[in-house]
């Protein structure tokens, strides 16, 4: 047997082995299989019919392939095809819709202002955690909400810190942009608005998260979200005053 014949690996029961070779590229493999037919001569026959018996192994099977194509649980070998799953994104609408819906109702008011509110809440809570934090309190909400909640997301600027609960006030109605006068007629309206958000979120995620989030907040912004007591209504002038 030459040297270069110890080129070739040997497995746990002192065989010369071809299929467990792990190079780095194709050539590599096909100079490893030159010079095995270049020094075919130098094995026994024992290890000629072993290495070309690995060689033949390495080989795919048609019968082993798998086959995936969407819309077709049949194939050639007998096994069933796996079906690629669609995105519904008319549930994924309908979800976040339901939010939407929900905080209408406690608001009493339209789908757009409530749209509204929602992101300014979701905006201002996001900038006030950690981001890790933040991200984790994403994954509960439906796909749709994720992309308003994460929209313009800056986590070099995060978290702000506010411990103020009139700061906090004045930063949802910032986060409203152009449209805060409007939404946002007073400040007791802010203080509404945030409660009606956490209420839905309470009543549609999984509370210990919602819970995690609050934990992260100052008291006083707790307290501020604890003291709503349900359906504000945005069309009593006297709560304008």
């Amino acid at each position: 047997m030459t040297q270069d014949a110890q080129f070739f690996p040997r497995n746990d029961a002192g065989e010369y082995s071809f299929a467990p070779v792990r190079t780095r590229g194709r050539k590599s493999n096909e100079r490893l299989r030159d010079d095995f037919e270049r020094y075919e001569d130098d094995f026994t026959p024992l290890e000629t019919r072993q290495l070309r018996n690995d060689r033949r192994s390495t080989k795919p099977r048609r019968n082993d392939r798998q086959d995936y194509y969407p819309g077709d649980n049949r194939s050639g070998n007998g096994r069933e095809r796996r079906v690629m799953k669609s995105m519904n994104f008319e549930n994924y609408a309908a979800e976040g819709n339901r939010f939407i819906r929900e905080l209408a109702e406690e608001l009493d008011s339209d789908r757009n202002h409530a749209a509204r509110v929602f992101r300014a809440v979701l905006h201002a809570v996001r900038d006030r955690i950690p981001p890790d934090e933040a991200i984790q309190f994403a994954q509960g909400l439906p796909m749709i909400l994720k992309g308003v909640f994460l929209d313009q997301y800056d986590i070099s600027k995060t978290p702000v810190i506010i411990r103020n609960r009139e700061k906090f006030i004045d930063y949802i109605y910032y986060k409203c942009g152009f449209s805060a006068p409007r939404d946002f007629p007073t400040r007791q309206s802010v203080i509404d608005a945030l409660g009606a958000v956490f209420t839905v979120l309470e009543n549609n995620m999984d509370y210990r998260q919602v819970e995690e989030v609050k934990e992260i907040l100052h008291q006083d912004i707790v307290d501020m979200i604890d003291s709503y007591h349900g359906s504000a209504d945005y069309t009593d002038p006297e709560r304008w005053l």
